[in-house]
């Protein structure tokens, strides 16, 4: 299981990430004033003088943790699943912070040492209080609070759509007829045409954590499920409503919709994961002693709509490994007294289910990094694994994705040493008025039998195809932008043309920044017809939903997101190159900035006469370099609302495109450079970034001379999860760089997290950063891991770097958050390293530690907590960079 985007779809429901799951929710339900919404309450205690002590100048004084030095073994244990031939001996580690390791999070010493961390840090900001206030009703002043987001169509009756009131912190799902003149979100619905499905509002009363994952129709539109987690562990209860079944409520209150089932999440001693306080709930049977039934967000309704499909994981790892059938309103189908459909018993494996765009057949797909494998199931025979085919045996290094058209498979595929995927077609199905049936399996073994749609292409990566019923859509990725092909399928089944003659690119011309941008699909949902919905951004364009005719090649604006007080034309937005010193590589850099404040950027970036403005003679800016990193997975360069603060106070925002994420494609910028033995890519990458712009004499793709934009001394990095790695990575290798860190729920305790196969992610991450038990990986893993390294970093005055103006260079602040539920990245982890960070007096300053105890990994989804907390941590950043 892996630790986050734009992947395979199972990849986003296990592994450290920087971004939301699936199909996000909420995290709070505290409610403010409507016309200036704010949270009740604090979502960390507050500042307690018995839980911050002061010295003798009044200052708070940081938490100090008792050491209690633990063996950690790496290699060899008895009776563990430590991997193949694991060392022997092994070797060992003292952990000084073990202790602080809880898996239950009920220890009463650790969560009061958390408790102090936090008031320590509010102690600490305490004077950013008034900033945090300017900068939260400037976030405000941004967000349209009553909105509406563009209207899908889903079958031949309704169309469906998500609001948001003002006030209200979470979505409302709706649907109304097609057709229907009801399209005013400024106004209360008349209650004739919408239809409300869901308020996650009403769901998440008198929740302190509630976060709504996948809300699914029914094919038949009569009922809708969902997957509720109270926790924030991502651990879910599922829930069916009968739509439009009770006898109370206005027909567009969403108040007459019936739950009649309920599976609820069980911990092994017959108790729900979470609490829910909805007592009209019919509640599942309680699982046998000593089992425990933890459900994952990912389900699918059956052909007939009579049954679900669901997942669970395992109770230690979390990994997603079983599937079950349910039929709603069936008694004990929650109870591990019944098998499942199916069990993945590979631990390097995660689960994921799905169905075919037409509706015909479940995939059950069966992955890890490295490897996949996809079994079909039709719907109308899914009483048992027996009916599933599998499309090919896993075999090591063969990933594969497919869909079905019109009785054909089309599979998008690294077979044959594609490393960025080549996508094939094969007719395998006979297909009937009322069957599909697998007429001959569809190994690629049998090369002959495929014909290709899609070639390979070393400099151009495929990652996903949308099948419709008169043409395919490709996503994929070309020259470090995402890039959409149409493909004219009925023309290459009914003729003699080659492949590439019907595929067709999407002229990017046709959009506002054709060299700097990201365009994905949208929501999709009807098979037959005859356009397809686009989402386009830049870092200057909001989000933008286009809708595509390919066929006729033609395309026009269907909604554009309003972003209150903003003008487009105030801003601007490039994309320059970074080299590394070591290998030559070039990293792309996206910038954006405002034109007013920042007025000779791109006279800098791209001088025209070929001169540059000096150093000493060039006024620096502020600016923040974000980074990821990892997965292959990509931080393009998308709108962002959250980044309009700080480009309003002359702070340059940038992303550092670096190996190990998949901006340059799979093949090279992940799977050749970035991840393994070659992971350390990644941390160098980010410091010629760095270097980049804070040394003048840089040079772009053109080789043209760059003035540096900014000094150390104004330079704030960050990053989050497996992101977090990277900023612990490189204040160990270069802390003399930068000014300010923000590490969001750090993955840093690598050697020690990556050796434990109790810990979740692990075993299947050993496909992404190596297994430390082995010998191949032990000492490479050792040298770059965070909290492995802090006392042998870099120490300033190792360093001399030139800085603009003679600047006196001052000591870094870092900024750690962490979610004490997070079953990604654990809380510890976080802990462990803020200790170890403050005994660096030398390299860093303030070290501030907050946890959020009442979420997981993904921080609070309730959306005016989540403008609270990065308030919070915009505050540090701006305080550090302006003062």
């Amino acid at each position: 299981m892996s630790r986050e985007q734009v992947m395979n779809r199972q990849h986003l429901l296990a592994h450290r990430s920087i971004s939301c799951c699936i199909g996000g929710g909420g995290a709070s339900t505290s409610r403010g004033d409507k016309n200036n919404p704010k949270p009740e309450g604090e979502a960390q205690p507050k500042e307690k003088k018995d839980l911050v002590d002061y010295d003798s100048n009044n200052l708070p004084i940081p938490p100090v943790a008792v050491e209690r030095p633990e063996t950690v073994t790496i290699g060899l244990v008895e009776n563990e699943d430590r991997g193949p031939n694991p060392m022997n001996p092994p070797k060992t580690k003292t952990d000084n912070y073990f202790w602080l390791r809880d898996d239950s999070r009920t220890s009463e010493e650790i969560l009061l040492h958390l408790k102090k961390e936090n008031a320590f840090t509010a102690a600490k900001t305490k004077e950013n209080k008034s900033l945090e206030k300017e900068l939260y009703d400037e976030h405000l002043s941004h967000l349209k609070q009553t909105d509406q987001r563009p209207a899908y169509a889903h079958g031949e009756r309704f169309e469906y759509y998500t609001r948001t009131v003002e006030g209200l912190s979470y979505k409302i799902h709706c649907r109304r007829p097609i057709g229907s003149s009801n399209v005013n979100a400024e106004k209360s619905p008349d209650g004739t045409d919408e239809e409300v499905l869901l308020d996650e509002n009403k769901v998440a009363k008198g929740q302190s954590q509630c976060d709504i994952c996948v809300v699914a129709v029914s094919p038949c539109h009569e009922y809708l499920a969902y997957c509720v987690d109270f926790s924030g562990d991502e651990v879910y209860h599922l829930r069916v409503l009968k739509l439009g079944a009770g006898a109370a409520g206005s027909p567009s209150d969403g108040e007459q919709h019936v739950l009649i089932d309920e599976l609820l999440s069980r911990t092994g001693e017959g108790a729900t994961a979470g609490e829910d306080e909805n007592a009209d709930a019919p509640q599942g049977d309680p699982a046998p002693p000593g089992t425990q039934h933890l459900i994952c967000g990912n389900i699918v309704w059956g052909a007939d709509s009579k049954e679900i499909f669901y997942v669970t994981q395992d109770p230690v790892t979390h990994r997603p490994n079983k599937m079950w059938r349910h039929k709603i309103g069936e008694k004990n189908e929650n109870s591990e007294a019944k098998d499942p459909l199916f069990e993945e018993k590979d631990q390097l494996f995660i689960l994921d289910i799905s169905k075919t765009k037409d509706g015909k057949f479940l995939l059950r797909n069966s992955a890890s990094s490295e490897t996949s494998e996809v079994a079909v199931m039709p719907l109308e025979k899914s009483g048992s694994d027996a009916d599933a085919t599998i499309v090919h045996s896993r075999e090591f290094g063969l990933r594969y994705e497919i869909e079905h058209w019109e009785g054909y498979v089309i599979a998008v595929t690294n077979y044959d040493k594609a490393k960025n995927n080549r996508a094939l077609v094969k007719k395998i199905i006979g297909t009937t008025a009322t069957s599909s049936v697998l007429e001959t399996t569809p190994d690629f073994s049998a090369a002959n039998d495929w014909q290709e749609l899609f070639p390979y292409d070393k400099l151009r990566e495929i990652t996903y195809v949308e099948v419709f019923e008169n043409f395919l859509m490709f996503e994929g990725r070309e020259n470090g932008l995402t890039k959409i092909w149409s493909f004219d399928i009925k023309q290459f089944t009914t003729s003699s043309g080659t492949a590439t003659h019907h595929l067709q690119p999407i002229d990017t011309s046709l959009f506002p920044e054709p060299d700097i941008h990201e365009i994905h699909f949208s929501i999709n949902k009807n098979y037959a017809t005859d356009f397809v919905r686009l989402v386009y951004s830049s870092l200057v364009t909001p989000t933008t939903w286009y809708e595509y005719r390919p066929l006729e090649k033609s395309c026009k604006i269907i909604h554009e997101e309003p972003v209150s007080n903003f003008d487009k034309s105030k801003y601007d937005t490039t994309r320059v190159f970074a080299t590394n010193g070591k290998d030559g590589c070039k990293i792309p850099v996206s910038l954006v900035w405002s034109k007013e404040l920042c007025p000779d950027v791109r006279e800098r970036l791209y001088n025209n006469s070929g001169s540059c403005t000096t150093s000493s003679a060039a006024k620096s800016y502020p600016l923040l370099l974000y980074g990821y990193g990892s997965y292959g997975a990509c931080v393009d360069p998308g709108f962002d609302r959250d980044v309009l603060t700080y480009l309003d106070r002359g702070i340059i925002y940038a992303i550092a495109h670096i190996r190990g994420g998949g901006e340059m494609g799979r093949e090279v910028w992940y799977e050749e450079q970035g991840k393994y033995l070659t992971k350390k890519n990644t941390f160098e990458d980010f410091i010629a970034c760095a270097e980049f712009l804070t040394k003048p004499g840089g040079e772009d793709e053109g080789n043209k001379t760059l003035a540096p934009l900014t000094t150390p001394s104004k330079l704030a990095i960050e990053g989050r999860s497996a992101g977090g790695l990277l900023i612990g990575a490189v204040l160990n290798m270069r802390p003399d760089l930068f000014s300010v860190a923000v590490a969001g729920v750090p993955f840093v305790d690598v050697l020690t997290t990556m050796a434990d196969p109790s810990i979740p992610l692990t075993i299947g991450e050993w496909e992404e950063w190596g297994n430390p038990n082995l010998e191949k990986f032990y000492e490479y893993m050792k040298s770059y891991s965070p909290v492995d390294n802090v006392s042998s970093g870099l120490r300033q005055e190792e360093v001399q770097v030139e800085v603009a103006g003679g600047e006196t260079r001052q000591l870094t602040t870092v900024l750690i958050l962490a979610g004490l539920h997070d079953p990604r990245v654990a809380y510890w982890e976080p802990a462990k390293w803020a200790q170890l960070l403050r005994k660096e007096k030398t390299r860093f300053g303030d070290v501030l530690l907050k946890v959020d105890l009442e979420v997981g990994h993904f921080s609070a989804s309730d959306r005016y907590r989540h403008i609270q907390e990065t308030s919070f941590s915009q505050a540090v950043v701006v305080k550090k960079l302006t003062q």
